[in-house]
């Protein structure tokens, strides 16, 4: 596995996307202002962030979770993304986590900056 430094924006899979981007379209379209980025979905079924979900091995960027994004027992919007590791079959050793799944680990950007891992969060899920 390697990686390369990139930039990437929130996905729509992203418990934080839904503010952002109403927030920003009702900046830009005070004409048309919307509560949830769902509200456009029947206007716009072509907008380019239907396509945007996170997938692949990252290091401190937007997760994808294929259940409710941080939204469990565990507050883990307090947390950002430390590491996702994707199921990969293109490795010489592959890569799968269930059925084409994926894990985290979560850290407190606290903790990061003072590099405290003795509390990381794990997590796995599948489609």
């Amino acid at each position: 596995m390697s990686f390369k430094t990139d930039r990437e924006i929130v996905s729509t899979n992203d418990f934080s996307f839904n503010d952002k981007f109403s927030t920003a379209w009702n900046e830009l379209y005070p004409d048309d202002l919307i509560e949830e980025y769902w509200d456009i979905i029947e206007d716009y079924d072509d907008t380019p962030f239907n396509d945007i979900k996170g997938f692949g091995h990252k290091l401190f960027s937007y997760p994808y979770m294929y259940h409710d994004d941080r939204d469990g027992k565990i507050k883990f919007h307090d947390y950002v993304l430390l590491f996702q590791m994707d199921s990969d079959d293109d490795l010489e050793k592959p890569i799968r986590w269930g059925d084409s799944g994926l894990c985290h680990f979560f850290i407190k950007e606290e903790d990061l900056k003072n590099c405290d891992f003795s509390k990381v969060l794990y997590t796995w899920g599948c489609s």
